[in-house]
């Protein structure tokens, strides 16, 4: 049995230990894998760009637990989703949208059985009362029954996805790595599909008034202190400074619209 976590809890504090401790509480065979839990405080797009890309390496059967929850405490539901090979618990604050962009077929339910640990959760810790009891439970039992109601009334948001037209993709920075990489919501496939549609084209990134001409094969491709282009691991759009830290050396932060702008070759 796996249970992933990611949250925005840090490490300084007791958070996400007392979480694993509940975890185990229950379900004491439990594998326990920390994605990260240096998410942005409070930063929903983020999280859901985390899970997005990390939840199917997974075994099937993972559970993944998210909690970035800046909602706590508040009518805000928890929701739960299963796909044809793993779990997920989450509040309902739009992170699910990225794992919808990314299944075929999804349920998603709104959980009901709130009281697995307590009768009294706490209004300001709903990870350690409600959704690591709800993690393990759906960990030993490997199902959602009993749990909640299906649904398919929950958030969702339209970061996950960007704006294409017939000759342009516009998007945004979403994230940044431990390198000071800035990652887009452009899919490589958003681009080639837009190429496939409208035949040959030659195309131009802009961002923060500068202009990329090439998206280079891999890092050492790029040139010294010029903003370069890369398709990630992760299969987005990616920005960076060869050697070197884009996010601070380019004062680029996250939302800054990103495009790709496509012009047929004369």
């Amino acid at each position: 049995m796996v249970i992933s976590l990611i949250t925005d809890f840090g490490n300084k504090d007791y958070f996400v230990g007392v979480m694993k401790g509940v975890i185990l509480s229950i379900c004491p065979n439990t594998n326990i894998v920390d994605i990260s839990h240096e998410i942005e405080p409070h930063n929903i797009d983020e999280a859901g760009f985390v899970i997005s890309k990390s939840y199917n390496f997974f075994p099937a059967g993972t559970v993944h637990l998210v909690v970035v929850d800046p909602g706590v405490g508040s009518s805000r539901k928890i929701l739960m989703a299963k796909t044809k090979d793993y779990f997920f618990v989450m509040p309902d604050n739009g992170i699910i949208s990225w794992i919808l962009k990314n299944e075929e077929k999804i349920d998603v339910f709104e959980l009901k059985k709130t009281n697995i640990l307590t009768d009294s959760p706490s209004s300001t810790f709903h990870g350690r009362d409600i959704m690591a009891p709800v993690a393990a439970k759906i960990a030993s039992e490997k199902s959602l029954k009993g749990l909640g109601i299906k649904t398919q009334n929950f958030i969702k948001t339209d970061t996950a996805i960007p704006k294409i037209s017939v000759n342009k993709i516009e998007g945004q920075v979403i994230y940044y790595d431990h390198f000071g990489n800035l990652i887009t919501n452009i899919h490589k496939n958003d681009y080639h599909n837009l190429c496939k549609n409208t035949g040959k084209k030659e195309a131009s990134i802009k961002i923060a008034g500068k202009d990329i001409k090439k998206i280079c094969k891999n890092y050492s491709e790029g040139t010294k202190k010029k903003l370069n282009a890369i398709w990630g691991s992760h299969e987005h759009l990616e920005l960076f400074l060869k050697e070197g830290n884009a996010k601070a050396d380019c004062n680029i932060d996250k939302k800054e619209k990103v495009e790709i702008i496509f012009k047929c070759k004369s």
